[in-house]
């Protein structure tokens, strides 16, 4: 981990326990890292236009994740529902997640980032990026508009999906804790102190709760 920035080490802790919870139930998972984003608006202050993030207009924080994980949770089971009453196989998407609230070096905008992870025998890819199928990037797109109150078609552009930001992890195979320190790696970036702010009734830090084994 070779940066300059200072760790909460409490968040280290937790996304480490996430991550591991999650391959002691689904030992072939997928995962994916990405950022949701508030609207953009240019508001002009005297002579100056400025790319502000105008959260008040729309659904937000504190409730805002409250919305996003639920949303996503029933577009997947509604999809399962379907594939059932095509009589069709359909494995438990497993889905386990860390979310962290930050605000942007430079414009100050508020932001987050998000790790999940899938099980891979459900979830293998996100699919084609375009904004029209039924593949989980646009789940994940169609989730974030649902918690904000937007339309789709106009503010899809709003999560934004990183490259080499989803990889698989197959534990007992070839490189295996190669991949495995290389996730926790990445996802330490979300736990580093700079660009988190303690205000009152807000969180900078969410996770899925410990899945238990079934059986």
């Amino acid at each position: 981990m070779k940066t300059n920035y200072e760790y909460n080490q409490n968040y280290l802790t937790r996304i480490k326990g996430v991550v591991d919870n999650h391959l002691s139930i689904y030992p072939r998972t997928f995962w994916v890292r990405f950022d949701l984003r508030y609207p953009a608006i240019l508001r002009n202050i005297g002579n100056d236009f400025y790319d502000d993030a105008i959260t008040g207009l729309y659904n937000s924080e504190p409730e805002v994740m409250k919305r996003f994980f639920p949303s996503l949770k029933a577009q997947i089971k509604h999809e399962e529902q379907q594939k059932i009453k095509q009589g069709k196989r359909v494995h438990c998407s497993g889905m386990s997640y860390v979310w962290v609230r930050e605000f942007g070096d430079i414009n100050n905008n508020e932001h987050y980032h998000v790790l999940i992870l899938f099980n891979k025998d459900r979830y293998h890819t996100l699919g084609s990026y375009d904004y029209e199928g039924k593949n989980l990037a646009n789940k994940i797109r169609k989730a974030w508009c649902s918690a904000l109150s937007v339309d789709p078609l106009d503010f899809s552009s709003l999560v934004h999906f990183a490259t080499k930001q989803s990889n698989y992890l197959i534990y007992n195979e070839i490189g295996f804790d190669f991949a495995y320190r290389n996730l926790l790696d990445m996802a330490s970036y979300l736990a580093k102190e700079k660009t988190k702010r303690l205000e009152k009734g807000r969180r900078n830090f969410g996770a899925s709760l410990a899945k238990k084994r079934h059986g």
